[in-house]
Parts: C-alpha cells; sequence; structure tokens
C-alpha cells in the first residue's frame, strides 16, 4: 500500500476520533460539565464556556502534538506506517484522558467555590411506564445478519474444494498479509465464529440501550423523557444497521478466501464499511447528544427549580460509576455518548471479564489452534 493511501487511512481513523473527543463538553448533558453534576441554567455560565473553549485548544494542540510526532516516527524510525496508526489512535485517547481529567479536577473545584446548589431542590424521577414507550427497535431486525451469517456458512461449504491451501488469517493497516494458516475446517470456519460473535455483542448492546437506567432532568421531566426515549431509538436502529454493515465486512474477508479479489477491492470495501460506520456514529452523536439532550422537543411545560440528586461522590473521575446501594447495572455516560457499567455490581465484572474472553480470548485461541 502507498503512503499516500496510507497516510489517508491514518486520517479517516484519527480525524473521527478527534472530533468526537474535542466534542464532548458539547455532546454531554447540560446538567453535567467535565463529568460534574452542575444546575442546567449554569451551562451557560461564561466561566464555563471559557473552560469548554479551552479543552478544545488543548486537544487541538494534543493532536496536532501526535500527527507531528507520527510524522517524525515514521520518517526516522524503521517502524511502517500502518504501525504508526494505532499508536497514534491509542496515544490521543490516553493524551486526551490526561486533559479531561485536568478540567475534571478544575470543575469539581470550581463547583466547591461557587457553591451553585445551594437552595437547590434534589429530586430524582422515575417514571415506572418508561419501558412501555417502545425504547429500541425490534430484535428481529438482527435476523437480517444471521441470514447473512449462513449465507457465508453456505458459501464456504460449497466452495471448499476452491479455496487456495494457504488462507490469510491477518492483515495489518498496509493490506499485508501477516499471518497465514493451512486450509482445514477449523480455519475457513474463522470468519463464520467472529461473524457470529459481532451478532451477539450487538444483540446485547441493543438489550443494554432497552433496559439502562432512566435520567431525567427533574426540572423538566415530560421533555427529557420524550429526549431519553428517541435518543434511545435512534441509537437502537444505529446498533441493528452498525451490527449487519459489520457481517458484511466479514463476507468480504472470505470472499478473498475463496476468489482472488484485488487489492484495490478489499481495500475499497473495508474503507467504505468503515467509514459508513465512523461517519453514522458521528452524526448520531452530534445529531441527538447524550441522553438526547440536543433533540428538539417543543416545551410546552414552564421549567421547575429543581435539580437531580448530587451522585458526584459515586462518579468516580466523572467517568467510573461505582455505587453499591443502586441497583442498576447500566446507566448513562457522564462524560460522552452512550452507556457506562456499575463497577461495584459484581455481575458488571463478569460481564467485562465474559466479554474479553469472548471477542478477545477467543478469537486469539482459534488462531493459535490454526
Amino acid at each position: 500500500m502507498g503512503t499516500t493511501i496510507s497516510w489517508t487511512l491514518l486520517a479517516i481513523i484519527f480525524i473521527p476520533v478527534f472530533l468526537v473527543l474535542a466534542s464532548i463538553p458539547y455532546l454531554t448533558r447540560r446538567t453535567e460539565s467535565f463529568g460534574v453534576s452542575i444546575p442546567e441554567e449554569m451551562y451557560q455560565n461564561p466561566e464555563l464556556e471559557e473552560m469548554r473553549k479551552r479543552y478544545l485548544r488543548w486537544m487541538f494542540g494534543t493532536a496536532l502534538f501526535i500527527l507531528a510526532l507520527s510524522i517524525i516516527v515514521w520518517q526516522y524510525t524503521p517502524l511502517i506506517t500502518g504501525g504508526v496508526i494505532p499508536l497514534a489512535v491509542v496515544s490521543l485517547v490516553i493524551l486526551a484522558f490526561c486533559v479531561y481529567l485536568k478540567f475534571h479536577l478544575e470543575m469539581k473545584q470550581l463547583k466547591k467555590d461557587k457553591d451553585w446548589e445551594r437552595d437547590k431542590v434534589e429530586r430524582t424521577i422515575v417514571d415506572i411506564r418508561f419501558q412501555q414507550r417502545g425504547l429500541t427497535h425490534s430484535m428481529h431486525w438482527f435476523w437480517v445478519s444471521a441470514a447473512i451469517w449462513a449465507g457465508t456458512v453456505l458459501l464456504t461449504v460449497m466452495t471448499y474444494d476452491q479455496i487456495p491451501d494457504t488462507i490469510p488469517l491477518q492483515y495489518n493497516f498496509e493490506g499485508e498479509v501477516t499471518r497465514t494458516a493451512e486450509k482445514s475446517w477449523l480455519s475457513v470456519s474463522f470468519i463464520p465464529m467472529m461473524q457470529l460473535i459481532m451478532i451477539g455483542v450487538f444483540i446485547g448492546v441493543s438489550y443494554v440501550i432497552r433496559i439502562a437506567k432512566q435520567s431525567v432532568d427533574p426540572s423538566n421531566p415530560e421533555k427529557s423523557l420524550k429526549q431519553s426515549s428517541r435518543f434511545r431509538r435512534r441509537w437502537s436502529a444505529f446498533t441493528i444497521v452498525n451490527g449487519t454493515v459489520m457481517v458484511l465486512l466479514f463476507v468480504v474477508i472470505q470472499l478473498s478466501f475463496i476468489y482472488t479479489l484485488p487489492d484495490w477491492v478489499i481495500t475499497t470495501a473495508t474503507l467504505g464499511l468503515s467509514a459508513v460506520i465512523v461517519i453514522g456514529a458521528i452524526v448520531l452523536a452530534f445529531s441527538t447528544g447524550q441522553g438526547g439532550t440536543r433533540i428538539r422537543i417543543t416545551d410546552k411545560n414552564g421549567r421547575e427549580d429543581k435539580i437531580e440528586r448530587d451522585l458526584d461522590r459515586h462518579w468516580k473521575l466523572g467517568i467510573f460509576y461505582v455505587n453499591r446501594h443502586d441497583p442498576a447495572l447500566f446507566m448513562e455516560k457522564r462524560f460522552g455518548v452512550g452507556w457506562t457499567i456499575n463497577f461495584a455490581r459484581p455481575l458488571a465484572w463478569l460481564l467485562i471479564v465474559g466479554l474479553l474472553m469472548v471477542t478477545g480470548g477467543l478469537p486469539i485461541l482459534l488462531t493459535y489452534l490454526m
């Protein structure tokens, strides 16, 4: 793969990650700032607006530093361009967390000094009919992905004799084969197994979207509930589409085992389908915001001078939720768009270990066996 394509791939991966990380303060709920709860009317406070602008400047400088360092590494070390790409993205995520932590600590101190929540009534609202609002799309849509998987299995069985004696198992970021295996029923079943894992993961994500804990703004609960419902339905639809696209992506890889496909076909299909996922996620994040706060809802009710119960002590570093008194397992993130887990629940750790074993350990084990 040429240098131009390699750096284009870096841009395709790096820029969306940077855009999402840099924009998070503008996507989270207006009742939260850098992982710290605040009264909604304080969101437009000049000090907080300036903090968000400074965060953008810090993130922009961090991204430029990493890109400059990536160019130097690529030019003056034997590390191939394909190795620079994951290094740059991982470095961006790590340094972005450090930048966030700086502003999180600053926000905690500012809240303590200003004491904004004094004279505010704290309230937690729960809608017992929330689950009846149709929060997610039907799980039956995953039968589309299952049908694609079945087609992949059938095609593999029917064309087994056409598959070369040596098949590729792993590619680097430059499209070069880095690991191969001798043809066997186990090796040609690797991709269908990965498809099944993906389908299972996306079904699990869809279920989490449905059962995750409510987060209702006490100052305008009806509007908040409508936004939350639409937020979940949109992300549910994206999860279904995302799962289907991922299964299709593995179909392309399996076809490359059976037929001699030009490198440009594989590269174009991989980048094209990946772009659909990335662009879709970015558009959805910016159009909904966390909890649907960017979704426009006609507000017929006046606001009340009430705030949600302060749970800052349970949000470690404003990111990790640890509350052994809360029976909920899943809830919305404070800093970011999506959902997180209650790390105080033993089941949470079982799920984390199980997910790592299925999505990481099982593919590694299969690769080792082959």
